[in-house]
Formats: structure tokens, C-alpha cells, sequence
């Protein structure tokens, strides 16, 4: 059975709970890409999401099974200059110190078609209450000489929000 509810699509405000993926349908578009020869988060957004989901219109996460999907315990920020592999490596990390974790990848959540259209606003208030309301963050960071999220702005709005969160 596929998702019906569109968590941040085109909507003014995040879902009351938001969504996330588990590890196994992380892992599972990591194949698809490696097979494909895409490496960076831009690249397997541009050569897989995207076109798996233009005919819809709609986020990834809409288009998974039940059964990898539930509410968001972890998001995840990083930089969309990584490799893919190397954040999904964060996250097999962070599913083996906490089992059963569920992921908030904005390249799942988010609906990456008319991302242009939306206002700040819109981007601001979906990543300040989605990390609210999960309540954990983690920060992909690398390489650890000059990690790439510190050069990025939006990196530091979403570390900004997770200090806001926190109280």
C-alpha cells in the first residue's frame, strides 16, 4: 500500500507529525542510485527522485510502502554535496546505536518538484517545526578538516533551528 498523505508538499505547514523513512528504504534507493551511477544527493534528486515522482508530482516518501515509513525520531541534516553513501552511512550508524530509528531526509520528505515556487517562509517554517517536533537532530559533517554544512547557509539555519528547539 502506498503513502496518500503529502507531508510538506505544497502545503503553508509541516504535517502535526512528521513523516520520516526508515533505514531499509534509505538503503533501497542508495542501490537503485549506485546502479544508476549517481553519487551526490543532487544527482540521485535530478536522476531518480525527481522522475520517479513527476508524474505525481508528489514527495518520494508517497510513493513507499507503509512498512518503511512512520513518524520522524531523527533528521537528518547534511549538505547536498555528499555523496549519498556517506549520509546514509551516518544513518546505518545511528540505527545501530538506536534501533528502530526514523528518518527525516528531506530528499524523501520534501516534494522536489516546484521547490522554486515556494517561499522562504515555507522552507523556514517546515524545517524549524519538523525538528521541533522530532527532537533530534543529526549533523552530517565531513570532510572533518572543513566540513561542508559549516560552508553552507542553509546547513547553518537548520543547526540555528536545532539550538532554537532545544530551549
Amino acid at each position: 500500500e502506498k503513502n496518500s498523505n503529502t507531508q510538506a508538499s505544497m502545503t503553508d505547514q509541516p504535517a502535526t507529525a512528521p513523516r520520516g523513512v526508515k533505514l531499509a528504504a534509505v538503503e533501497a534507493l542508495l542501490e537503485q542510485a549506485t546502479a544508476k551511477g549517481l553519487t551526490t544527493t543532487t544527482e540521485v534528486c535530478n536522476g531518480l527522485v525527481k522522475p520517479l515522482t513527476e508524474s505525481d508530482k508528489c514527495a518520494y516518501i508517497d510513493t513507499l510502502d507503509e512498512s518503511v515509513v512512520g513518524p520522524a525520531t531523527c533528521f537528518i541534516s547534511h549538505a547536498w554535496k555528499y555523496d549519498l553513501a556517506d549520509s546514509v552511512d551516518v544513518m546505518r550508524q545511528v540505527e545501530a546505536e538506536r534501533p528502530g530509528t526514523v528518518f527525516w531526509f528531506d530528499l524523501f520528505i520534501n516534494n522536489q518538484h516546484g521547490t522554486s515556487e515556494r517561499p522562504f517562509e515555507w522552507w523556514c517554517n517546515t524545517f524549524q517545526k519538523s525538528i521541533e517536533q522530532i527532537g533530534s537532530v543529526v549533523l552530517v559533517l565531513a570532510p572533518w578538516d572543513k566540513p561542508i554544512p559549516l560552508t553552507r547557509s542553509w546547513c547553518l539555519f537548520e543547526i540555528m533551528s536545532s539550538f532554537n528547539a532545544s530551549g
